[in-house]
């Protein structure tokens, strides 16, 4: 997915401006999540094909004696966290985890929670949900299987398994309904699997998490940058002239607590990605220069990220180059810190100036 840089500045606002829309659209005069229901309506076209999965035990007669979210699992055996559950309402759960993500994309979480509980249905005893293989992972407990919960179909249908269900307790549940909210957002990001998105899950259920607002610490005029996938930042500069680039959606996937790269290198300057200004002479084709640097984050810190600023012919409608001129261009690179095989090869910047 491409985004034009004129057009950058105005999507994610008109993000925002979509949650409260389909909060309209969707429930009319209620956006309770306590007042959601579940129903079996007609399908349609959405963020389809991902799902949750579970940790499901049974005993030496085949019989289910518990069910746990595979999100809180891992979040334990992979990452460490301390995972706290309890007997609260299931949907006083849902909202407190809410709670911690910041406005955006909290705010999209939020629609696509009441677009899952008011869209779940439940499968009749005896009847499983096929597998979808987007999860890849990592720890199997012993003695123990991962099986498909969910599968959401499209907005209109989540399916969810009944039998999983009847044993779930409301942390579980909670955890089944942020999952399948958290990685419908991301898929409109891009996402086609789900370790990130279960990852927040798990953390959610930390009550140590604690995430940053990217916009926390930002000045009030920022350049705002796009490149395809899509990716997304906002940058400026400080008083010692280092660049801070602060992500929006990066890798397929929405940024849900601050993640900040600096570049103190002089000659990376985003206002060019901006202006793009163009010289007389091709002295300078060919060249170029790239600094790379660590992004730090409360939550998923460590990625790198290249930024290289090549000097190119610019070039007509057609992408046939002009002779004779010369301007610079840059380009961004990405590889995560948390997941194998997760980055981008160099996609193109535009940036274009915008306020708060």
């Amino acid at each position: 997915m491409n985004f034009s840089p004129a057009k950058l500045g105005v999507l994610l606002t008109s993000m925002m401006l979509f949650t409260s829309a389909c909060e309209l659209e969707s429930h009319g005069e209620s956006s309770n999540i306590s007042e959601m229901t579940t129903v079996s309506p007609p399908a349609r076209g959405g963020v389809d094909g991902g799902g949750g999965k579970g940790v499901i035990c049974r005993n030496s007669t085949g019989d289910i004696t518990s069910v746990e979210m595979l999100d809180l699992f891992e979040a334990k055996a992979m990452y460490g966290l301390a995972v706290t559950k309890s007997n609260d309402a299931m949907e006083d759960q849902i909202k407190s985890r809410l709670a911690k993500i910041p406005d955006l994309p909290g705010k999209l979480v939020e629609v696509y929670i009441n677009t899952v509980m008011k869209n779940m249905k439940l499968t009749p005893a005896g009847s499983a949900i096929v597998p979808i293989d987007d999860s890849f992972e990592v720890v199997v407990p012993t003695n123990c299987a991962v099986e498909q919960l969910a599968h959401y179909y499209n907005d209109k249908l989540i399916v969810v398994s009944g039998d999983f269900w009847s044993k779930m307790g409301p942390s579980d549940r909670a955890a089944l309904i942020l999952h399948e909210a958290i990685y419908a957002v991301n898929r409109v990001a891009g996402a086609t699997d789900s370790r990130q998105s279960r990852h927040i899950v798990g953390s959610l259920f930390d009550e140590s998490t604690d995430w940053a607002d990217w916009r926390d610490g930002r000045p009030s005029d920022v350049i705002q940058c796009a490149a395809p996938g899509p990716n997304a930042f906002t940058a400026y500069q400080d008083a010692s002239g280092y660049w801070h680039l602060n992500f929006q959606i990066l890798g397929k996937g929405f940024v849900f607590s601050k993640k900040t790269a600096i570049f103190p290198n002089s000659e990376i300057d985003l206002n060019d990605a901006k202006t793009f200004p163009i010289l007389r002479g091709e002295d300078r084709i060919g060249s170029g220069i790239s600094s790379a640097t660590t992004l730090s984050s409360n939550f998923e810190d460590g990625d790198i990220v290249v930024i290289r600023k090549a000097w190119e012919n610019p070039t007509d409608n057609q992408g046939t180059k002009i002779r004779g001129f010369q301007m610079p261009r840059y380009y961004l690179s990405w590889r995560s810190g948390s997941y194998p095989k997760a980055s981008f090869d160099e996609v193109a910047l535009n940036c274009s100036l915008t306020s708060n």
